[in-house]
Protein backbone atom coordinates (compact mmCIF):
# COMPACT_ATOMS: atom_id res chain seq x y z
CA UNK A 1 0.00 0.00 0.00
CA UNK A 2 1.47 3.21 -1.03
CA UNK A 3 1.75 5.88 1.05
CA UNK A 4 1.69 3.58 4.42
CA UNK A 5 5.28 3.21 5.13
CA UNK A 6 5.13 6.43 7.52
CA UNK A 7 2.61 4.48 9.80
CA UNK A 8 5.05 1.40 10.00
CA UNK A 9 7.27 2.63 12.62
CA UNK A 10 4.37 4.00 14.96
CA UNK A 11 2.31 1.22 14.42
CA UNK A 12 5.50 -0.95 15.18
CA UNK A 13 6.43 0.85 18.57
CA UNK A 14 2.54 1.12 19.32
CA UNK A 15 2.66 -2.82 18.99
CA UNK A 16 5.47 -3.07 21.37
CA UNK A 17 4.13 -0.81 24.20
CA UNK A 18 0.89 -3.31 23.51
CA UNK A 19 3.27 -6.06 24.12
CA UNK A 20 5.10 -4.63 26.84
CA UNK A 21 1.90 -3.75 28.74
CA UNK A 22 0.02 -7.09 27.86
CA UNK A 23 3.20 -9.00 29.74
CA UNK A 24 2.39 -6.32 32.88
CA UNK A 25 -1.03 -7.36 33.40
CA UNK A 26 -0.51 -10.90 32.57
CA UNK A 27 2.52 -10.39 35.69
CA UNK A 28 -0.47 -8.56 37.24
CA UNK A 29 -3.28 -11.22 36.97
CA UNK A 30 -0.74 -13.88 37.84
CA UNK A 31 -0.12 -11.89 41.22
CA UNK A 32 -3.57 -11.56 41.50
CA UNK A 33 -4.83 -14.97 41.19
CA UNK A 34 -1.92 -16.11 43.49
CA UNK A 35 -3.25 -13.38 46.42
CA UNK A 36 -6.59 -14.88 46.02
CA UNK A 37 -5.66 -18.53 46.30
CA UNK A 38 -3.52 -17.90 49.52
CA UNK A 39 -6.68 -15.84 50.48
CA UNK A 40 -8.62 -19.06 49.92
CA UNK A 41 -6.00 -20.93 51.64
CA UNK A 42 -6.31 -19.46 55.02
CA UNK A 43 -10.03 -18.73 55.30
CA UNK A 44 -10.48 -22.55 56.63
CA UNK A 45 -8.15 -21.80 59.39
CA UNK A 46 -9.74 -18.31 59.95
CA UNK A 47 -13.09 -20.36 59.83
CA UNK A 48 -12.04 -22.57 62.57
CA UNK A 49 -10.67 -19.65 65.04
CA UNK A 50 -13.66 -18.24 64.42
CA UNK A 51 -15.76 -21.18 65.88
CA UNK A 52 -13.01 -21.25 68.46
CA UNK A 53 -13.60 -18.02 69.86
CA UNK A 54 -17.09 -18.51 68.99
CA UNK A 55 -16.99 -21.66 71.77
CA UNK A 56 -14.70 -19.61 74.32
CA UNK A 57 -17.45 -17.12 74.62
CA UNK A 58 -20.35 -19.78 74.75
CA UNK A 59 -18.64 -21.46 77.32
CA UNK A 60 -17.74 -18.19 79.21
CA UNK A 61 -21.45 -16.99 79.15
CA UNK A 62 -22.31 -20.19 80.32
CA UNK A 63 -20.17 -20.27 83.32
CA UNK A 64 -21.28 -16.73 83.88
CA UNK A 65 -24.77 -17.64 84.07
CA UNK A 66 -23.69 -20.73 86.62
CA UNK A 67 -21.83 -18.23 88.89
CA UNK A 68 -24.98 -16.39 88.97
CA UNK A 69 -27.26 -19.05 89.92
CA UNK A 70 -25.19 -20.56 92.76
CA UNK A 71 -25.30 -16.61 93.74
CA UNK A 72 -28.79 -16.36 93.80
CA UNK A 73 -28.76 -19.90 95.74
CA UNK A 74 -26.14 -18.86 97.84
CA UNK A 75 -28.51 -15.33 98.39
CA UNK A 76 -31.18 -17.26 99.55
CA UNK A 77 -30.02 -19.45 101.62
CA UNK A 78 -28.33 -16.82 104.05
CA UNK A 79 -31.89 -15.54 104.06
CA UNK A 80 -32.93 -18.54 105.27
CA UNK A 81 -30.54 -18.80 107.93
CA UNK A 82 -30.85 -15.45 108.99
CA UNK A 83 -34.28 -16.03 109.71
CA UNK A 84 -33.43 -18.80 111.55
CA UNK A 85 -30.60 -17.23 113.68
CA UNK A 86 -33.75 -14.24 114.31
CA UNK A 87 -35.76 -16.71 115.61
CA UNK A 88 -33.37 -18.21 117.62
CA UNK A 89 -32.34 -14.72 118.99
CA UNK A 90 -35.68 -13.89 120.28
CA UNK A 91 -36.37 -17.39 121.62
CA UNK A 92 -32.95 -17.06 123.45
CA UNK A 93 -34.35 -13.31 124.43
CA UNK A 94 -37.50 -14.82 125.65
CA UNK A 95 -35.73 -17.31 127.35
CA UNK A 96 -33.06 -15.07 129.20
CA UNK A 97 -36.50 -12.71 130.06
CA UNK A 98 -38.24 -15.80 131.87
CA UNK A 99 -34.58 -16.89 133.54
CA UNK A 100 -34.42 -13.34 134.88
CA UNK A 101 -38.08 -13.38 135.92
CA UNK A 102 -37.62 -16.93 137.89
CA UNK A 103 -34.16 -16.07 139.09
CA UNK A 104 -35.98 -12.57 140.76
CA UNK A 105 -39.31 -14.68 141.94
CA UNK A 106 -36.92 -17.25 143.77
CA UNK A 107 -34.68 -14.46 144.98
CA UNK A 108 -37.98 -12.73 146.47
CA UNK A 109 -39.44 -16.50 148.10
CA UNK A 110 -35.52 -17.23 149.92
CA UNK A 111 -36.00 -13.22 151.53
Amino acid sequence: IIGTSRFKDPIQQLATKVSELNELRLEKLNRVKLVEKEKDELEGPMKEAVECLHLENDRAKKQNLEAQVKTMRCKGEIKKLENKKNDIESSVSDLTDKLKEITGQRKEVEE
